[in-house]
């Protein structure tokens, strides 16, 4: 099973060192989203899931450090800032913003992507997260939300409820009373495999073309979702 690179998106200004940034930390394993502002970045932000952000302090518009704070209300994505003014008070401006490391410019590109992995590790680590990552598709655990290859997919609440319940067995056969009991919290066969497959039909149609796909009918057995390596022929 191939496991989803890290995402990382990087929000910097000024092209040459965007480029720059992408470069090394793409050399190493990650994937690169870049935006040249924090109104961007915060779209994208609400369009795909990162692991990691990697924040300038000086942006054009809303200010890096703005842009920390906002996203530290809704988020415990690791974030690590960036910024010419290195002086320790600003250091501990940036820290105090939400961000979980500040390097200082000019800076090593390899110093950069060591932090960065080491944010990854420790947030790969922590027992809050929230998210189940299968290959090909991500799912939130207490959202009605997916990331089908890296584009969200927004739900409804009995439809993530249904995706829940398959990812925790990803390609195995979940019965339709096994999905009554998750989504329903019923295992009534009056009506329920009507139901059922009612709720997968409108599940596919919302995790769009890509990852209807992934959501397969197992004739005789219920249904599965298929990741990675694991897809099979229908």
């Amino acid at each position: 099973m191939t496991e989803t690179p890290p995402q990382v998106l990087v929000v910097e200004d000024e092209p040459q060192m965007a480029e720059i940034i992408a470069f090394a930390l793409s050399r190493n394993g990650m994937d690169v989203h870049t935006s040249p502002t924090a109104e961007a970045a915060w779209r994208a932000l609400g369009e795909r899931r990162f692991d990691a952000v990697v924040l300038d302090v000086m942006l054009p518009g809303m200010s890096g450090t703005e842009l920390c704070t906002r996203l530290r209300s809704h988020s415990d994505i690791p974030i690590i800032m960036l910024s010419a003014l290195s002086a320790p008070e600003e250091r501990i401006t940036g820290l105090e913003h939400g961000a979980d490391d500040y390097l200082g410019k000019p800076f090593s590109p390899r110093e950069l992507v060591l932090r960065v992995r080491a944010l990854l590790a420790r947030s790969q680590a922590a027992p809050h997260r929230t998210i189940l990552r299968l290959p090909g598709i991500e799912v939130d655990l207490v959202r009605p939300r997916a990331w089908v290859r890296g584009v969200r997919r927004d739900l409804t609440d009995r439809s993530a409820d249904v995706l829940r319940t398959l990812a925790a067995r990803p390609g195995q056969p979940v019965t339709a009373r096994e999905l009554l009991n998750a989504a329903w919290e019923t295992s009534s066969p009056v009506g329920g495999r009507e139901m059922v497959k009612t709720a997968v039909y409108r599940l596919r149609r919302e995790l769009g073309p890509t990852g209807a796909d992934m959501v397969r009918t197992r004739r005789g057995e219920g249904y599965s979702l298929e990741v990675g390596s694991e897809v099979t022929e229908p």
